[in-house]
């Protein structure tokens, strides 16, 4: 009767009952020890009722919820119709248990959950376990067939095979465990739970998609056999595989392994590590190779990543110990990714040891990676201080070796970075190629970076460059509404903010303010490693950039600086600064080449002294003053004063102008019959370039 009780008890909390049942039941459950059996009795066939409403089953009498009139029997019988109905109607709940699964005896029990979830199979159920850690041993499958041998799968190291449409579900992430232990037989890569369908080339996302729901899933945290080489979930060759609220902690391997997989949505889930026994490995890594079976797999033309949607996740410390690893790898072996999207996630790095980065192209095979429409926003990024150099960033999206890969069409809106990079955002191709293309400058671009905030701490003793974005030959980037706030004070860094290195595109309405933090700075940088030839050779808009609304405040070495190749001009090159407001002190533009456009509309300021000399009646006096990246050219500029005081009456400012670089002009004339020798004042000058 007990064990009877306590599978009603997972039916009520799987049917979402539990609530109902901690609101009409008595007493300090699991053990109601005080409550008579009868008594019992009613307040289950209460619920059931509840449950049944509308489906025609006979109304038990009232006086609920002691039913004392109600003979004993009678009342079993309603319970049991009352059940009938209900899963006559609802999909089918397996428990391991019937199958002989005991939580936290530490006794494997991958056969019985097995069991419980291919019974679930025939009617897309749901497999419910309780609380307490259940042991899964992976081992070796060596068969190549499922459904009664009408279906193929390739053999491997697993632990659970979920069919499609079948639903695992435990009882919360920090109630239910499922824990992998690998046997002596494994000498590969195992995955814990997997597709059950895990399927050869010519059926790619043919394993189907299933749920898992309100469990934890971690690897042994011991040396058992080969523990430290498990993958907790393979989703390979799903289609449509969901995750809600799942714990994934101390993956020996990859948490999470994504081969050619199509709809892959993880919701309010959390990543931990590190494992102790692991010397690498991601949270998530996307592949085009191994991932459980020991034998053959897709080629990596064969099916692309689609549609993987990451949603209000946390990312709590990269697993592992080589500082070459990454939370989320894009591209481990030349895969397709089209389709990614993370919205409102959390991710911590590792305070241990220098991470290379969060999100990353890995260069293993990335000369023909195609990561395309990638959207991030809503996220928080936060890199803990570098301990040895500088080598972290949030996200990595650059290799020195693309030829036929692409990665256009990102979006990362709206999100914090916070810490101790040495970028925040790095993308493009970091080595240009030896004979550039336009078809494939175009493979990479169309990037949107727009109203993220990036605080960057240089409080350390560490030396080097950090930057808060950088892009590397990127066709068409349009960075907007970005906020950049530098804190601390390091004299080894010299922060280049925004490195535009041979990227085209819009620079507009962004902030970057440094009145926080000391030293030398580069604010907007623009960076040439191309030859000018081989630009003009190949029709490439290596330089078309547009810079307006922005705002540069901070005493810093230069605003807007270009450095590389002295440049002729010509149809790819072409650089407008317009409208941008600059407040403090340094040069404000470092150009190269006037001809690239110079720098229009832009609003400079300075606050000097200014003393004229004495003049007699009609006389005029010249004082020059500087303003640091007025420029004296044909198109002109508007200069205004304002006075610390009145000027002395019969003194008028006869005209202002920009004279020369850096320098602006102001002559005064005494208009009265009398000699007059004027104070000296502040001036506060303001230039707008035209």
């Amino acid at each position: 009767m007990k064990r009877l009780l306590t599978h009603a008890a997972l039916a009520l909390a799987a049917f979402g009952l539990a609530a109902l049942a901690a609101a009409t039941l008595p007493g300090s459950p699991p053990a109601h020890s005080n409550i008579p059996r009868r008594q019992l009795l009613g307040y289950i066939a209460d619920s059931t009722q509840e449950m049944a409403t509308g489906s025609g089953v006979a109304t038990i009498p009232a006086a609920a919820p002691v039913h004392n009139n109600i003979p004993e029997t009678q009342l079993l019988g309603y319970i049991a119709d009352n059940l009938q109905t209900i899963a006559a109607r609802s999909p089918g709940i397996y428990y391991p248990e019937t199958y002989g699964a005991i939580a936290d005896d530490d006794i494997d029990d991958r056969v019985a959950i097995q069991t419980a979830l291919d019974a679930a199979a025939a009617e897309d159920g749901i497999v419910q376990l309780g609380t307490g850690n259940y042991k899964v041993v992976v081992v070796y499958d060596s068969t190549t067939t499922f459904d009664s041998g009408t279906k193929t799968k390739l053999a491997g190291h697993y632990g659970l095979e979920i069919p499609a449409g079948v639903t695992l579900a435990g009882a919360g992430m920090y109630a239910t465990t499922i824990t992998s232990h690998i046997g002596t037989d494994n000498a590969a890569v195992g995955c814990l739970i997997a597709p059950q369908g895990f399927r050869s080339a010519a059926t790619a996302y043919a394993a189907g998609g299933f749920i898992l729901r309100d469990l934890k899933l971690a690897a042994a945290s011991t040396a058992d056999a080969d523990s430290e080489i498990c993958i907790l979930l393979s989703a390979a060759h799903g289609d449509g595989i969901r995750c809600d609220r799942i714990l994934f902690g101390q993956a020996s391997a990859h948490a999470i392994d994504v081969d050619y997989n199509r709809g892959l949505t993880l919701t309010d889930c959390v990543f931990t590590g590190p494992h102790p026994l692991a010397a690498s490995g991601s949270f998530i890594q996307w592949d085009a190779g191994a991932c459980g079976p020991a034998s053959s797999h897709l080629s990596a033309s064969a099916a692309p990543n689609v549609d993987t949607r990451v949603i209000r996740c946390q990312f709590r410390q990269r697993p592992g110990t080589d500082t070459s690893n990454r939370d989320l790898d894009l591209n481990h072996g030349a895969c397709e990714i089209r389709g990614l999207l993370f919205d409102q996630c959390e991710f911590t790095g590792r305070a241990s040891a220098d991470i290379t980065a969060i999100i990353r192209i890995e260069g293993t095979g990335s000369a023909a990676a195609v990561v395309n429409d990638v959207v991030i926003t809503n996220c928080k990024f936060t890199i803990p201080p570098a301990v040895t150099t500088l080598n972290d960033y949030a996200i990595h999206a650059v290799n020195a070796v693309f030829t036929t890969g692409e990665a256009q069409r990102w979006v990362i809106s709206n999100n914090i970075f916070t810490g101790s990079p040495v970028q925040f955002v790095l993308a493009g191709i970091s080595t240009s190629p030896a004979a550039p293309t336009a078809a494939l400058w175009r493979k990479f671009g169309h990037w949107q970076v727009t109203g993220n905030r990036f605080i960057v701490d240089q409080a350390n003793s560490l030396t080097g460059t950090q930057s808060a974005l950088a892009l590397y030959t990127l066709y068409e980037a349009n960075l907007d509404g970005n906020d950049v706030i530098l804190t601390g004070t390091n004299a080894g860094i010299a922060p280049w903010v925004f490195r535009l290195n041979n990227t085209s595109g819009t620079f507009t309405n962004n902030v970057i303010d440094q009145t926080g933090s000391a030293g030398t700075a580069y604010h907007v940088v623009q960076d040439s490693s191309l030859a000018e030839t081989a630009v003009q050779a190949a029709t490439i808009p290596a330089w078309r950039w547009m810079a307006s609304g922005n705002r540069s405040r901070g005493n810093v070495n230069t605003h807007y600086y270009f450095i590389g190749a002295a440049i002729a001009g010509g149809s790819n090159y072409a650089f407008t600064y317009a409208n941008n407001a600059i407040e403090g002190t340094g040069t404000a533009y470092n150009l190269t080449d006037q001809d690239l456009g110079g720098a229009t509309g832009q609003t400079l300021t300075g606050t000097v002294s200014v003393n004229f000399a004495s003049m007699a009646t009609g006389a005029e006096d010249t004082q020059t003053v500087t303003v640091t990246g007025c420029r004296a050219t044909s198109t002109g500029a508007s200069v205004d004063l304002g006075w610390s005081a009145a000027l002395e009456a019969g003194i008028v400012i006869k005209q202002a102008w920009v004279s020369a670089a850096n320098t602006v002009s102001i002559t005064a004339r005494n208009t009265t019959a009398g000699t007059i020798d004027p104070a000296a004042l502040t001036c506060r000058v303001t230039v707008t370039q035209f």
